[in-house]
């Protein structure tokens, strides 16, 4: 997930938490937010006392310590789902969800996200309350939507001497220099989160207001009308050179006006012409600049432990386990890191230590099943074996559902993650006809250091995950696959046939030439004819793939039950080299 995103949450309302009900009753006693001094003294500082905090909160204390809060999170859908909420109790489950959706990494014990936030909260009720609700000024709401900021600029009120442009000087003979009267002001730049994100904020009583023109901090202007479209324009100009560094914008803008005030354009362009350009740069780089706040994200966050680093690669197949529930078979390649093994003292003793990890979440966000495999691999018969992948394989079982799956790969040796979210939808093999499992792809284990890889025994053979993300002609694939409700289908025999068709060249244009001329065949087929013997069937077959061409391919697998006309279906895409 992009770092700055934010997941759409589903309106869903069922299964609220049954202690919630307890925070719902009406209260006698005092509020708990009346004052600054109690927003101030807010000791809400880990995830779990913010949960425990809403689930207790009643209406005053929710609307002022969470949900005020909550709301300059939300995109304008967001918000509408909000507040389409019924109650109290279903606006603090919708808080809960929010905050379980955009969990950047569900695998982990805290999540980033809020953990960030909380931070920042922490911060705004130190550095920007205020006495009055929401207990903290408009840079607050910034700093917690998208936190410290990139770049800042502090301006103390006062008088500042500004130099006007040579333009008007040889226009009407004025003196270049004037005072102008400037309020308290602060710049903030966002720009390391969308180009051009800078907000300005004017001192307003015991806070700060957020400005829509930079202009807004003058109060006053030694011997000029203040609002006079080139005045303006030139104060402006002088502002924008304090701010310069906030924003590749400003630089422009200044470098412009420099030019203009060098008196070079008036060789080009009238006098009238020249001195009304600084204005419209003015108009022209406001309307970029308030452009740039509407395009950016609506809510960004910095992550500290989910930091996305690793590449790896997964292959996912689905079986039916027992009656109701299908399992997930999940296998992981992580590319074998040289800067793992050059960090190892000693290669004849030291391992690579690596953590595969699979998460099940259904769509209220709950986990329904979670593992954790630890591998150890020696390093001495990595390097001798060349090996480029390590693999792990991981197995979760869940009733058939659409929910969310989440796989990760840790390095324990470089404490470093790599990990993937998706929607994922469970099989349903719980119908009583003719179905196939997934297809999975396994290798001889006995042509390998078994101690490097997970090893099944599948009908009396010892096999391993195919090593490779793409098959390799000279090594064989055995493919598996089970196949559901034979004995329903009332036939004596069942039929299995095999097709690999080639559906296209290899993405390398070298091999692609050269398989042009090499002769190999582009198809395969199989059938034979086994007799039903019981309700499943488990299929093993080795496929040698030596004649194939490298490419792209296609396997279709079918089995039919002659005697009843029962047919099922499964097809499975591959790369050759």
């Amino acid at each position: 997930m992009s770092r700055n995103g934010v997941w759409r949450l589903p309106v869903f309302m069922a299964g609220l938490l049954p202690f919630m009900v307890g925070g719902m009753q009406p209260s006698n006693h005092t509020p708990f937010y009346q004052t600054r001094s109690h927003f101030e003294t807010d000791s809400i500082t880990t995830e779990t006392q913010y949960f425990q905090n809403l689930v207790a909160a009643d209406s005053i204390t929710f609307k002022y310590q969470f949900e005020t809060e909550f709301l300059l999170l939300l995109d304008d859908a967001q918000w509408q789902e909000y507040q389409q909420q019924p109650s109290l109790l279903a606006k603090k489950q919708y808080i809960l969800n929010y905050w379980k959706a955009t969990n950047p990494n569900p695998l982990l014990e805290e999540n980033d996200w809020l953990k960030d936030f909380l931070q920042r909260r922490r911060y705004v009720r130190t550095h920007y309350a205020i006495s009055r609700p929401p207990f903290f000024d408009d840079r607050g709401k910034y700093y917690l939507k998208y936190g410290k900021p990139f770049r800042k600029y502090v301006d103390p009120a006062g008088y500042k001497k500004v130099d006007m442009d040579n333009i008007q000087q040889i226009r009407v003979g004025e003196t270049t220099n004037r005072y102008i009267n400037l309020r308290m002001n602060e710049s903030w730049s966002y720009e390391n989160i969308h180009r051009g994100f800078v907000v300005h904020f004017l001192k307003e009583g015991e806070g700060f207001r957020e400005i829509d023109d930079l202009f807004e901090i003058v109060e006053s202007v030694e011997g000029r009308r203040k609002y006079d479209p080139n005045v303006m324009a030139q104060i402006w100009f002088a502002l924008v050179k304090q701010r310069s560094y906030l924003s590749h914008d400003f630089l422009v803008a200044e470098d412009k006006l420099r030019w203009i005030n060098e008196g070079r354009e008036h060789l080009r362009f009238g006098y009238d012409q020249v001195l009304a350009q600084p204005f419209f740069i003015k108009e022209a780089y406001e309307k970029r600049r308030r452009l740039a706040i509407k395009e950016a994200p609506h809510v960004a966050y910095d992550p500290v432990d989910a930091v996305n680093r690793l590449k790896f690669y997964t292959r996912i197949s689905q079986f039916r386990a027992g009656v109701d529930s299908t399992r997930i078979d999940i296998v992981f390649l992580w590319p074998v890191s040289s800067r793992t093994i050059e960090k190892m003292i000693d290669k004849n003793q030291d391992s690579m230590r690596v953590v595969f990890s699979a998460l099940f979440r259904n769509r209220a966000f709950d986990s329904v099943d979670r593992q954790e495999v630890r591998r150890r691999l020696p390093l001495a018969p990595v390097e001798s074996r060349k090996l480029r992948y390590v693999v792990g394989e991981a197995r979760l079982t869940a009733p058939p559902q659409t929910g969310e799956l989440t796989v990760q790969v840790r390095d324990e040796v470089l404490n470093q993650l790599g990990f993937r979210r998706i929607e994922f939808r469970l099989r349903d093999f719980r119908q009583q006809v003719l179905l196939l499992s997934d297809v999975k792809f396994l290798a001889d284990a006995e042509k390998w250091p078994q101690d490097l890889f997970p090893v099944s025994d599948i009908q009396n053979q010892r096999l391993i995950p195919y090593p490779y993300r793409v098959l390799r002609r000279l090594l064989p694939v055995s493919t598996y696959f089970e196949v559901y409700h034979l004995s329903e289908s009332g036939g004596a025999h069942y039929e299995v046939e095999y097709k690999i068709s080639y559906a296209g060249g290899s993405p390398n244009l070298l091999r692609r030439f050269l398989n042009v001329f090499s002769g190999r065949k582009t198809s395969i087929s199989v059938r034979y004819e086994r007799p039903i013997v019981q309700d499943t069937a488990h299929e093993l077959l080795m496929l040698d793939l030596g004649q194939l061409k490298s490419g792209r391919y296609q396997m279709d697998i079918t089995v039919r039950v002659p005697d009843t006309n029962a047919v099922a279906t499964i097809q499975r895409q591959f790369e050759l080299r």
